[in-house]
Parts: structure tokens; sequence; C-alpha cells
């Protein structure tokens, strides 16, 4: 968050690379703000998947490189795998990765075109096509908690009306009578089946 506050500070374009723990913005609370932050105030253009080992003996959790851009939301995301090389199932602090080993994703990077360690994934158009596909959801959600909140409130005033008929001890036999008549209606009016419900 403190990179991406301090690149709003600065003149456009305002680039940064920041390495990641794989799976960090997955999560839920803080992460999920900074990720919707990042896709949708930042151009998250490239998404570098280091291999095993690479930061060994600190940690063993596969790490990612986050390369964004301040001046336009994420619209497409390339991927680029870094693959270990033939032989090696991991590295080690005494056997570490090698700046010629970045050879061939440097020469991607100038030329970028997808092939079996490269792919482009098209953010934006999946991102509304998800929220096309929630909006139904949405609002009737949003409709059932109107119906909800209108059913206590009716609820809530048919009670007090109910309430409000316990003076009727105190009135003539005739009055009484009337007023049990009363409460019978509200009553039969609480339990009574809604005209909109279904069997």
């Amino acid at each position: 968050q403190l990179i991406m506050r301090r690149l709003k500070q600065k003149p456009t374009p305002g680039r940064a690379a920041v390495v990641f723990p794989n799976g960090v913005l997955s999560g839920d609370g803080i992460c999920a703000k900074i990720k919707e932050d990042l896709l949708n105030n930042f151009n998250l253009h490239t998404i570098f998947r280091l291999p095993n080992g690479v930061f060994e003996p600190y940690t063993k959790i596969p790490t990612n490189v986050l390369f964004f851009e301040r001046y336009q939301q994420t619209n497409d995301i390339w991927y680029y795998e870094l693959p270990l090389p033939e032989g090696r199932k991991n590295y080690t602090k005494k056997k570490p990765i090698q700046d010629v080993e970045f050879a061939d994703c440097l020469a991607w990077w100038k030329n970028r075109q997808e092939n079996e360690f490269a792919w482009k994934y098209d953010f934006r158009e999946a991102y509304n096509q998800a929220i096309k596909e929630a909006t139904p959801h949405w609002e009737a959600a949003k409709k059932a908690e109107e119906s909800a909140n209108q059913c206590a409130k009716t609820v809530k005033e048919l009670t007090e009306q109910i309430n409000s008929q316990g003076k009727y001890n105190k009135l003539p036999l005739l009055e009484k009578t009337s007023d049990k008549n009363h409460i019978k209606e509200l009553k039969n009016k609480l339990i009574a089946p809604s005209p909109n419900s279904t069997a």
C-alpha cells in the first residue's frame, strides 16, 4: 500500500516492481482491498513467476514479481513463468539463480508473444462479464432485503396495535367485545399468507 500511495504522488507514469509470495492477493480483507485498488487504479501489466527456491534458505514459498504503473486501470495481464534449467528441481543457497537465466525473458519482454512460458489474460473482459452475471443476483438480494424490512415494519406496527388493545379490560362490555374482534382481525393479518407468496 505504501508503494501504491507513493506512486500516486509522483508524476505519471510512476512504475514499480514488487515481489509477492504466491497467493497473497487471493486472500480476503486487506488483501482483497489491495488487489481491487491495484487492478482498478493501476495497470498491472505483467506477473513474472519465479521458480522454486529462488529465495532459499529464507523461504520455500513460490514468489511472483508484479510490474505495474499508475497511469491507467488494468486491462490485459501478461504472465511469464521462468522455467528451471534442465535437470534442476529447485534453486538453493549454494546454487542460486544466475543472471544468464533471465536472457529469454528479457528478449520476450521487448517483443511479447504467447509461448509455452508466456500467456496473456484479458482481465477487463473477464471482470466486466463477472459484473454482468452478478448484477441480477445483487438486485434480487436488494429487493429481498427491502421486502424483509417492510415486513418487519408491518409486524412491528401490528404488534403495537395489538398491545394497545390491552386497555379493553377497563371498558364497558360492548366496547370490550368490539376490541376483541379488532384484536382477532389484527392477529389474522399477521398470520395471513402474503398475496405474492406461493404454496
